[in-house]
């Protein structure tokens, strides 16, 4: 069940200075928009999967892992109809380990496996039931009526229909392929160092379109569909009605453009180390060299920060393909963490997790959809980044005994350093329509008219400090 008290989710905005109010409410079907308190859907999600898997010793410092895991996903909307049915998640896996000296301390080891996503149940609800969302922009607190005179928002936005989305012909499940080579190797008894390559690519994804023309039946008068992008599925390859959804035009056309196929490619080499003296000290470093490109953030999506998988805005319109591929939001090329923990001669015990961490890649949005910014006007993750990211935590504890009671004292001070280093920023170059728009929608070079980009949006957490008594016996 969705439910939205007082029949609707009220926000205050501004725009070029001007407040407004965005109202986001349930309504019947996209031609009837009487705002609906509350929408009882009964659709439903079934998963079923197993697994066999098996380890052997092949010869004298040889072991062999292989296994095999099959997944079915079936969804039924508020009907009980299946609307969506994944039975192809055949998952392989094979991993070997070889200790070349047989005395056990090397180990060399690699694993090649593919791995399936199951959509999560909020796909039941936000794309499979008798409803259909709305968002409408206006002065009036209360009233859902859209007002033409709302800088940027002249026309409400429609999503979803009462008959839910359309789903693509052959639609598969999506999956990750993954492969990992590294070597470990005991230089002490207390001391290993070890190196490690990680190849991973995303194979397939489901995803939703929603610039479909609802007012026609080949669209099951919906505006959204879930699809596979890139594939050569019908509504994927864009051979349907839609609509532009440019700003305040609705042009709508017999066919609409082909969806990109998904990317997301991440490739990696770590560095470690481990260390202990005795139990009173333990030091573990790692450091990371990676990269990581492609088109499809994730499961959490940058673009309008959602976390909705199977429906996030990455593919929803044409205009979102333009310069989409590029460095991916957890693009991070170089990554050091430190750990420690030290018992002092006199019992206090000290701990010290740290980390250092390039910063995030920036975009440049422009002006686009329903007044909003998400349009890459340079290739994504190209404008920039973030300051290099570090801190720490620290951890203080000394026991003491109370007759038969052990009684610890432990501080915790999160944040030792208490940087506050900018992990945000206001992205949007164009917040209003460029001159000549929309003819310069995608111009590079056209003139920022956005006074906030670049100003930060979010900062690291402040230092916290914390305590606490444990008492054992």
């Amino acid at each position: 069940m969705d439910f939205f008290t007082g029949g609707q989710s009220v926000q205050i905005r501004n725009e070029q200075g001007v407040p407004y109010y965005r109202h986001q409410f349930l309504t019947r079907s996209p031609t009837d928009l009487t705002p609906l308190g509350e929408n009882f859907i009964l659709g439903n999600v079934i998963d079923a999967g197993f697994y066999v898997q098996d380890s052997w010793k092949i010869g004298a410092g040889w072991t062999l892992d292989a296994g095999i895991r099959w997944d079915s996903e079936t969804i039924r909307d508020y009907s009980g109809a299946t609307r969506l049915k994944t039975t192809d998640a055949w998952q392989p896996r094979l991993g070997v380990v070889w200790d070349p000296t047989r005395e056990g301390r090397t180990k060399i080891h690699a694993f090649l496996g593919r791995s399936y996503y199951s959509l999560p149940t909020n796909i039941v609800l936000r794309t499979f039931g008798s409803r259909t969302f709305v968002t409408t922009f206006n002065f009036d607190p209360v009233g859902v009526a859209q007002d033409s005179n709302v800088p940027g928002h002249g026309l409400h936005r429609i999503q979803g229909g009462s008959s839910g989305v359309a789903v693509d012909d052959d639609l598969k499940g999506g999956f990750q392929d993954e492969l990992t080579v590294g070597v470990e190797k005991l230089l002490r008894p207390t001391f290993v160092v070890a190196l490690k390559g990680t190849y991973r690519r995303l194979g397939r994804l489901i995803e939703d379109r929603c610039d479909l023309d609802y007012n026609r039946p080949e669209t099951n008068f919906n505006s959204c569909a879930i699809v596979n992008p890139g594939s050569d599925g019908r509504i994927a390859r864009g051979q349907v009605p839609g609509c532009s959804y440019l700003d305040d035009s609705t042009e709508c056309t017999e066919t609409i453009p082909s969806t990109p196929r998904a990317r997301r490619l991440y490739r990696g080499i770590e560095i470690s180390s481990r260390k202990s003296v005795g139990e009173s000290l333990w030091v573990q470093a790692s450091y990371i060299y990676s990269s990581l490109r492609g088109n499809y953030d994730g499961g959490v999506s940058a673009i309008e920060n959602q976390t909705s998988p199977g429906i996030n805005v990455d593919f929803d319109y044409p205009l979102l393909y333009h310069n989409s591929y590029g460095r991916l939001y957890l693009d991070r090329p170089h990554s050091f963490r430190l750990d420690g923990y030290y018992a002092t001669p006199i019992k206090l015990f000290v701990g010290l997790q740290g980390y250092l961490q390039s910063g995030a890649p920036q975009s440049r949005y422009g002006y686009t959809l329903f007044g909003f910014s998400d349009t890459q006007l340079v290739p994504r993750g190209t404008d920039g980044r973030l300051p290099t990211a570090w801190e720490a935590n620290l951890t203080l504890g000394y026991p003491f005994a109370v007759g038969p009671l052990t009684v610890t004292v432990q501080a915790y001070v999160f944040n030792l350093f208490n940087n506050q280093i900018r992990t945000s920023r206001d992205d949007v170059w164009s917040s209003t329509p460029p001159p000549d728009y929309p003819a310069s929608i995608l111009d590079p070079n056209q003139e920022r008219n956005n006074p906030e980009h670049g100003k930060a949006t979010s900062r690291q957490d402040p230092r916290l400090v914390r305590a606490s008594l444990k008492i054992s016996f």
